[in-house]
């Protein structure tokens, strides 16, 4: 939990930061909620190197990886409020304090296709940067999450009907609405908490996608994956305004331009990563089942009045984001 009294002195915390900077350049430190090997890591990985490469060093950016520097949940406020000069969030993280942003959290929400998640993340990126500034922070780059998956210990949950009793873990209040909508029971559960939580029967399943469940090692107590064919939850990269006002007009225009690059070479990545996460799964003993046309067809149809219900909670902010991703649902 963080400490109250750090919220209050960001002013504090970013000079300190830009003093601990080497003669000329400017270091600012990043909370990453996943692990260093995690294929997520990828696209911030490109992201530092190409921007400390084309700024000749005077840009520079480090990770503290697992959630060193803030926990999942709170990454946001913390960058908001200066506790972190960057930070990668997660809508399902963020969706509670930004409304809209549920569309971009929930199972399905965004489309399982490389192109057409080109399409849809290039036709949100004006109104997602305009809301995250409004919020109090800096949008860099988005990443998306291909091939949703829910493991089990015991079972697959291939029929809606294989759901109702299930507890199963959820990653933020609309995939626990989904969840409820199919009949589950969905349980909140940090990332880092999940393996635990299976071998210990907590919950019954989670909600994951295939290069989380490999680097968590979820396969080990939970053997029964069922790919979902959708895609969820997106992840945001954020810079705290104060931080972003720092680096020079010349450097924030690279730091733009190589973000727009990374968030198109992000959706190449993730796609292949959740492909090649799938086979290494069966490779590795995971009982691996896919939904067929009729089942997807219909757990969508369950899922999807949990959207009517993003769309009262967000109001005339997640209007952009309804017209540009409801052809998707």
């Amino acid at each position: 939990m963080l400490h109250q009294t750090v919220l209050t002195v960001p002013a504090i915390a970013l000079a300190c930061w830009l003093a601990a900077s080497p003669a000329g350049a400017a270091s600012f430190d990043v909370a990453i909620f996943h692990t260093e090997r995690d294929a997520l890591a990828d696209a911030f990985k490109f992201w530092a190197a190409e921007i400390d490469k084309r700024t000749d060093g005077r840009v520079q950016f480090k990770p503290s990886y697992s959630g060193a520097l803030t926990s999942a949940v709170e990454t946001l406020a913390a960058v908001r409020n200066g506790v972190v000069p960057v930070g990668l969030t997660a809508a399902s993280f963020s969706s509670g304090a930004m409304p809209a942003l549920g569309y971009l959290e929930a199972v399905g929400g965004l489309p399982n296709d490389a192109d057409q998640m080109r399409k849809a993340l290039d036709g949100v990126q004006s109104p997602l940067a305009d809301l995250m500034r409004k919020y109090g922070v800096e949008l860099m780059f988005t990443q998306p999450t291909f091939e949703l998956v829910v493991v089990c210990s015991g079972k697959h949950l291939k029929a809606v009907g294989d759901w109702p009793g299930t507890k199963v873990r959820a990653a933020g209040r609309w995939q626990s609405q989904q969840v409820l909508a199919l009949g589950g029971a969905p349980t909140a559960i940090d990332p880092g908490e999940q393996y635990l939580a299976l071998q210990n029967k907590t919950v019954d399943c989670a909600l994951s996608v295939p290069n989380l469940v490999l680097s968590l090692k979820l396969h080990e107590v939970a053997p029964k994956l069922t790919a979902l064919r959708q895609a969820v939850n997106l992840s945001l990269l954020v810079m705290n305004p104060r931080t972003w006002r720092s680096i020079s007009a010349q450097d924030q225009a690279t730091v733009a331009a190589v973000s727009t690059e990374a968030r198109q070479r992000a959706i190449t990545n993730m796609r292949a990563v959740a492909d090649k996460g799938l086979a290494d799964l069966k490779g590795m003993g995971s009982d691996v089942y896919a939904l067929n046309d009729a089942e997807l067809k219909a757990m969508k149809e369950k899922m999807k009045p949990v959207f009517d219900k993003i769309a009262e909670g967000s109001g005339e902010a997640g209007k952009p984001f309804a017209e540009q991703l409801k052809p998707y649902w």
